[in-house]
C-alpha cells in the first residue's frame, strides 16, 4: 500500500513506521506537508470500504449464458458484414450502384457492424467473467473480495493512489477501468479484435 499513499501537499509518497508519515515534513519540519502521522487501522478500513463500493456494481446477480461459440458465430457476422461493405464499394467503383444508394447501403451495414461490435464486446466480457482461470473465475473473485473484511494487496489492485492532506483527511482514488477489465484485461477472450 505504501507505494500508493502520497502526501497531497509535495506530491512524494509517504514512508511507513508504525504508522505512516510524509518524509520530507519528517526530517525538515517544512510546511506545507501534514503533520503527524496517519493510523494505517483507519486507512486500512477506509480503503477497504472504497473498494468494496467500487466493485460491488461489477459483480453480477446470475451468469449469461454466452459461449465461447458464441464469440465464433458474432466474429463470422463481423467478417461477412464487412466483406458485404467491401463489395457495394466495389459496386459504386463500377458504376453499378448511385453514390446516394451507396451511402444508404454503406450506412445501414455500418451500423449492424457496429451493433455486432457491441454484442462482442458483452459476449467477449460475459465469458471472461465467468471463465475459470485456474480455481476461480473473475466473478467470484470479485465476490470474494466484496465478502472479505481483511484489505489485502489483491483489494490494492483497484485503488490508484491515496492522497493524505493529514491523519485523518485523506483520499482514496480508483483505477478509471472497472473492476471486471482490470481482472480480465490479459485474457485473450477478453481482449478486442
Amino acid at each position: 500500500m505504501a507505494n500508493k499513499l502520497y502526501c497531497a501537499e509535495c506530491g512524494r509518497t509517504l514512508k511507513r513506521n508504525k504508522n505512516f508519515y510524509c518524509k520530507i515534513n519528517y526530517k525538515t519540519g517544512e510546511s506545507p506537508c501534514f503533520k503527524g502521522s496517519l493510523k494505517a487501522n483507519i486507512l486500512y478500513k477506509a480503503v477497504l470500504e472504497k473498494v468494496k463500493e467500487f466493485i460491488s456494481a461489477d459483480i453480477p446477480e446470475c451468469k449469461s449464458d454466452f459461449s465461447f461459440s458464441d464469440i465464433v458465430k458474432i466474429e463470422s457476422e463481423i467478417t461477412c458484414l464487412k466483406e458485404e461493405k467491401a463489395q457495394i464499394f466495389e459496386l459504386l467503383f463500377s458504376n453499378s450502384i448511385t453514390q446516394s444508394e451507396f451511402e444508404k447501403q454503406n450506412s445501414k451495414i455500418s451500423l449492424m457492424i457496429n451493433n455486432k461490435q457491441s454484442d462482442l464486446k458483452l459476449c467477449r466480457r460475459t465469458v471472461a467473467m465467468n471463465t475459470k482461470y485456474g480455481s476461480e473465475c473473475p466473478v467470484d473473485i470479485l465476490k470474494r473480495l466484496y465478502a472479505s473484511d481483511e484489505l489485502t494487496r489483491e483489494h490494492m489492485q483497484f485503488v490508484k493512489r491515496i492522497n493524505v492532506f493529514n491523519s485523518e483527511n485523506f483520499e482514496i482514488i480508483m483505477q478509471s477501468e472497472s473492476p471486471l477489465d482490470i481482472l480480465c484485461k490479459n485474457i485473450d477472450i477478453y481482449e478486442e479484435g
